[in-house]
């Protein structure tokens, strides 16, 4: 991955791939299946290696959050135009076991729905808004 980021001096970041390892008592949710084993930039920041240019244009993870710190933080990442490619490679093992905090599924939608309202917030669209305009 440091070789991909050294080739091309426009990029901000790498991402490789995810590989999830379910422990017993560890809980894979059917989404998992589409990551393990493939690129999912956004999904989880480990799996990459970024400029410290990029990380620096952006504040640090918002503190306020339990859940999906990763995910406001990527969307903060793409506003100001993350330019990132896909290596190859195994970037991380993300390990589910009993006690993950995200086993927690209502807490898992709850946060999904609070980072896309946030993300609707900055952009000044509203759900409905946004519905009839297709994305």
């Amino acid at each position: 991955m440091m070789g991909a980021l050294m080739d091309d001096p426009q990029l901000d970041a790498v991402f490789g791939r995810i590989c999830i390892r379910c422990d017993p008592g560890g809980v894979k949710w059917p989404w998992m299946r589409y990551q393990d084993d493939r690129h999912a930039p956004g999904s989880n920041l480990g799996n990459a290696l970024y400029r410290s240019r990029i990380l620096r244009r952006i504040d640090g993870f918002d503190e306020r959050l339990s859940y999906g710190e990763d995910f406001d933080y990527f969307n903060r990442l793409q506003e100001i135009g993350i330019r990132f490619a896909l290596c190859d490679v195994d970037g991380m093992v993300y390990r589910r076991h009993a006690t993950n905090m995200t086993n927690d599924q209502r807490a898992m939608q709850d946060m999904h729905f609070e980072i896309i309202r946030r993300r609707m917030a900055l952009t000044g669209r509203s759900p409905t808004r946004a519905h009839r305009e297709g994305s």
